[in-house]
This record gives C-alpha cells, sequence and structure tokens, in this order.
C-alpha cells in the first residue's frame, strides 16, 4: 500500500531495494519528523524509537560513518576581481584597477563568486602576482625578487 507521501514498505522485497535505495529513506527521514508517517490511526514510534530510526538511516542507509565523517570535496579557490580590489583597498589603502590588472573573472549560475567556478590557470596566477606587485611598487617598496623558475613536469 502506498502512502500519500509517496513511502510504500510493502513494496520493499529484496535486500537491495533496502539499503541501496537511498531517495526512499531520505522520503523515510523526512516524513517521520514531519510525522506525516505512520498513516493517521497507526501507532507512532516513540522519541526513542524516532531516534533509533534516523540513527540507522544516516548509518545503515547512507552508509555514514560518524567516526569518520566526509566532507565532500574541498574546492580549491580565489577571489574574483570584486574581491580582491574590496580587500586591497581595505587592506592598504591602494584602489586596484582590476579591469586592467586581471583577467575577467568565470562565471556559473549567474555567479562569479562560485569557487567551482572560478579556475585558476597558470595565466591568472600570473596576473595576479603581477598585480600583487604593482600594488607594492605603488606602496614605494622596494620589489621582491622574481620567484624561482619552476621546472614542467613530466607526463606519466
Amino acid at each position: 500500500m502506498r502512502l500519500p507521501c509517496g513511502v510504500a514498505f510493502d513494496e520493499l522485497t529484496a535486500r537491495e531495494h533496502l539499503l541501496e535505495n537511498p531517495e526512499f529513506w531520505l522520503k523515510v527521514l523526512r516524513n517521520t519528523r514531519s510525522q506525516v508517517m505512520p498513516p493517521p490511526g497507526k501507532p507512532a514510534p516513540t522519541e526513542e524509537e524516532q531516534l533509533a530510526l534516523e540513527q540507522w538511516i544516516k548509518t545503515g542507509a547512507f552508509g555514514l560513518d560518524p567516526e569518520r565523517p566526509d566532507p565532500g570535496r574541498v574546492t580549491i579557490s580565489h577571489m574574483n576581481r570584486t574581491e580582491y580590489r574590496n580587500t586591497i583597498r581595505d587592506l592598504i589603502g591602494v584602489d586596484v584597477d582590476v579591469d586592467v590588472a586581471l583577467l575577467p573573472d568565470d562565471v556559473g549560475y549567474g555567479f562569479d563568486n562560485i569557487g567551482d567556478v572560478l579556475s585558476i590557470s597558470p595565466i591568472r596566477m600570473e596576473r595576479f602576482i603581477e598585480a600583487a606587485i604593482d600594488v607594492v611598487n605603488i606602496l614605494g617598496a622596494p620589489p621582491a625578487p622574481p620567484p624561482p623558475d619552476v621546472p614542467a613536469l613530466e607526463d606519466a
């Protein structure tokens, strides 16, 4: 019997259906938390039973290990041009013309500050370094020595 919330335990006939269907268990978790499940007229789980069910869903169905949490993929990102200009201005009082100094920002989903979208190519890194050197020169500080040449990595 399919419940109005879209979950039907009696349709689960094999172990694979139970453990290899995270979308199903997410529905169960949401529906039991919001008390849509069980259906009206059926006994609801006690608070202790609800906590045990939630814990099992998280560890058994979703495979989460509370001892070894996985934060997911971490994206290395950089400041976009506006963030760079504002940071330099706020820290040392120099207004950098980022439209000239830096390459245009990548845009994804209508935003230019999403870490997964902001790539850091070698030319982009060079432009950030050049902009930083320009800022130091504006301040009148002696220029830093150029970075040493880094040998190219051989393709494996």
